[in-house]
């Protein structure tokens, strides 16, 4: 192999996005850990909008706070300002990627303090955690990630979402084995997603120097997730482990 196993990264392995194919047939996953979490959260928020602000967020209150909640995706819409911006964009325009995920953080902000209490209070942590994430503010964005999930309601439908990104905030700083033990919380509580926990665990099992483990996991996902999206993936990182020596 050219690569050992510890080197084994997201960005090598990019797999489809579940959620994004079930929400809208959007794009697949992107290639960075953060830009995939902040697609989802895109997703999330844009379904609710469609589905009607009114239903989603009941009561004045809620209304209010959906208002809100708007200038979070707002922001999270906006464009790096180029030479060429896309034809018909209204804005708002960053001058780069860090005055972008200050922007969000600074709409959640206003979101989180205003409606703690709110749907859209959580769903604006989730967006201020991958904000934190993609500027590289680890601890910031773990402690967010963690508040989310102590927000989380009896099937609320932003559980795999913030676990995953726990998930991949734990990784980022070098917990393989707390980012393992969130992907199991994952597919234990949003089963529809083990397809997900099951590889992403596989691929960090196999960075931690965890090879057998990872081929067993591997090995069992076609018949443990026949109607995956990410068969292939799984088979391609199989291959790329080698067989057992």
């Amino acid at each position: 192999m050219s690569k050992s196993a510890h080197e084994l990264t997201r960005k090598e392995m990019k797999a489809p996005d579940q959620f994004q194919v079930v929400a809208g047939q959007a794009a697949g996953w992107l290639a960075q850990h953060q830009k995939r979490i902040v697609a989802i959260v895109a997703a999330l928020v844009g379904v609710m909008l469609v589905m009607g602000v009114v239903s989603v967020f009941q009561g004045k209150q809620e209304e209010k706070a959906a208002t809100a909640l708007y200038k979070v995706l707002e922001a999270m819409g906006g464009q790096i300002a180029t030479a060429t911006p896309t034809p018909g964009a209204q804005g708002p325009f960053y001058k780069d990627e860090q005055e972008q995920q200050k922007a969000i953080l600074s709409a959640a902000d206003g979101v989180i303090k205003g409606f703690p209490s709110s749907r859209a209070a959580r769903v604006a942590r989730l967006a201020a955690a991958s904000a934190h994430l993609r500027l590289g503010e680890n601890d910031a964005a773990l402690q967010t990630y963690q508040d989310t999930v102590a927000s989380f309601r009896p099937g609320d439908g932003l559980q795999f979402a913030v676990l995953e990104g726990l998930a991949f905030t734990q990784e980022a700083k070098g917990d393989l084995k707390g980012a393992a033990a969130t992907l199991d919380r994952l597919s234990k509580d949003s089963p529809e997603f083990k397809d997900r926990a099951m590889f992403e665990k596989a691929r960090l099992l196999a960075k931690d120097g965890q090879v057998d483990e990872a081929r067993k996991i591997l090995t069992a996902f076609p018949t443990e997730n026949a109607t995956s999206m990410l068969q292939g993936d799984a088979k391609a990182l199989l291959e790329r482990l080698g067989t057992k020596k």
